[in-house]
This record gives structure tokens, C-alpha cells and sequence, in this order.
């Protein structure tokens, strides 16, 4: 019975020292999310492209706390123009990423990005599928301190077939 006591006394002893040497876990990083989307009406470059800082100054959604992609992809005009709007890349050699207009796939200047395709996105309970109408393509990329989610689509306005960004940018800060 002595022993058993003495055990229990040395176990609680050990527990509360030992607990008391252990570093607390640091808190997670605070990520800021920023998010919108870049309507393209006639812009007919080989590459449209983009700097994060102009995106996040000129193109940011009023609600930054939530991302929901856009309801009616198909008639949705964005208040962010991209036609004549050269300040959303810093200029033709100073940017980081572009996205081709060819095959719609985006190319970023840090060679540290790693691009991951997404296959789908569900919006409003509906599954749609990239490499199919309206959807040309989705791709996350992540590097330092930054998840950025890229969604290019093809937006039907007024007659004509435009192009579509919607983009969602978690930044440690």
C-alpha cells in the first residue's frame, strides 16, 4: 500500500514538472484574405498580367473575411476592369504571374510557386468542372507566405464571349 502511495505522489510530482519544462505551442500563423475578381472584355494580348499588390489595392472585394465565388458566372461583370487597366501589372516586364491567354494557364516570375490545377469548384450546389464550358481552368499556388486560388472562366455579357479571374490570396502577414 506504501509503495503504491509513494508511485502515485511520484507520478503526479513527475507530471506537474515536467508539464511545467514544456515550451506552450506557438499560435498559428494570421493569415489575411484578400479576394475579387478582373473582368476582361477585349484585350487581346497573348498574356494578361498581374501584380498581387495592384490586385489587392484595386481589385479587392469589399468583404475581405469571406470568399464565395460569384453567383450567375455567366452574366457577372466585375467592377475590376483589365482592358486598359495597366496598373494592374506594374508594367509589361514587372509582375508575377500572367495567365495565357491561350491555354488560359497562369505562369508566375518566382520560380518558388508551386501551381497545383484544381478540377472542380461547387457553386450554389452545382459541380463544375474546369476544361469545360464555362470554365477554361482552376489552379492553387502556394510559395512563401502566400495561397493564392486562381478561377478563369469564360463570361458570356451582352452577346459577346469575355474572359473571367476570380482570385483568393491568403497572406501571412
Amino acid at each position: 500500500m506504501m509503495n503504491f502511495r509513494f508511485y502515485i505522489i511520484v507520478m503526479i510530482s513527475c507530471h506537474i514538472f515536467l508539464a511545467c519544462d514544456e515550451e506552450p505551442p506557438s499560435p498559428p500563423d494570421e493569415a489575411t484574405v484578400y479576394h475579387g475578381d478582373i473582368y476582361i472584355a477585349c484585350d487581346n494580348s497573348p498574356h494578361y498580367r498581374f501584380s498581387l499588390d495592384s490586385l489587392m489595392m484595386n481589385c479587392n472585394a469589399a468583404d475581405t473575411s469571406d470568399f464565395s465565388f460569384p453567383m450567375g458566372i455567366q452574366t457577372t461583370m466585375s467592377a475590376c476592369l483589365y482592358d486598359g487597366n495597366f496598373s494592374l501589372a506594374a508594367s509589361a516586364s514587372e509582375y508575377d504571374f500572367s495567365v495565357s491567354r491561350i491555354d488560359m494557364q497562369p505562369t508566375f516570375t518566382d520560380p518558388e510557386v508551386m501551381l497545383t490545377p484544381i478540377p472542380f469548384v461547387i457553386a450554389a450546389g452545382d459541380t463544375l468542372f474546369t476544361n469545360s464550358y464555362p470554365f477554361y481552368s482552376a489552379y492553387e499556388a502556394n510559395w512563401t507566405d502566400n495561397r493564392l486560388e486562381l478561377y478563369i472562366y469564360n463570361a458570356y455579357v451582352g452577346g459577346c464571349l469575355h474572359d473571367m479571374v476570380v482570385w483568393r490570396l491568403e497572406r501571412n502577414e
